[in-house]
C-alpha cells in the first residue's frame, strides 16, 4: 500500500469510527432535567441564567436588560416559584425558554436582535 493509500485508508477508518458522535444530536437539556437538581443547584442554575439572559439582552437594550433584572432580583422568591410553576407545567421544554418567556410579561417582548 503507497502512503496515498494508507492516508486514505486511515482517513476513511477514523470516520467510520467517529461517525455516531457527527451523527446524533447531543442530549437536550430539559425543565425535567433541572427538576432532578437540588433546591440549591436550581435556584443557582436560576440566578446565573437571568444574570447572563439579563446582560445580554442590555447589549441590544439596556432599559430592557434592566427590566429583566429588576424582575428577578426585586423579589427572587416569588420569581422562583413562578419559574418552577412554569419548569413542572412543561417538562420537555429547556429551561431557558422559561428564563426567557416570563420576564417579557412584565418587560416587553424581545426582538430578534436581542435575542440572536
Amino acid at each position: 500500500m503507497n502512503t496515498n493509500g494508507l492516508r486514505v485508508f486511515l482517513v476513511a477508518a477514523c470516520l467510520a469510527i467517529s461517525w455516531p458522535v457527527f451523527a446524533s444530536e447531543p442530549p437536550r437539556f430539559t425543565n425535567k432535567d433541572l427538576m432532578d437538581f437540588t433546591k440549591d443547584q436550581r435556584d443557582a442554575y436560576y440566578t446565573g441564567a437571568v444574570i447572563s439572559a439579563a446582560h445580554a439582552i442590555a447589549l441590544y437594550d439596556q432599559e430592557k436588560g434592566q427590566c429583566f433584572s429588576n424582575w428577578f432580583f426585586e423579589n427572587p422568591q416569588k420569581r422562583v416559584t413562578e419559574i418552577e410553576e412554569a419548569v413542572q407545567k412543561h417538562p420537555d421544554h429547556t429551561p431557558s425558554s422559561m428564563i426567557l418567556a416570563l420576564p417579557q410579561l412584565e418587560c416587553g417582548r424581545l426582538t430578534d436582535k436581542e435575542i440572536e
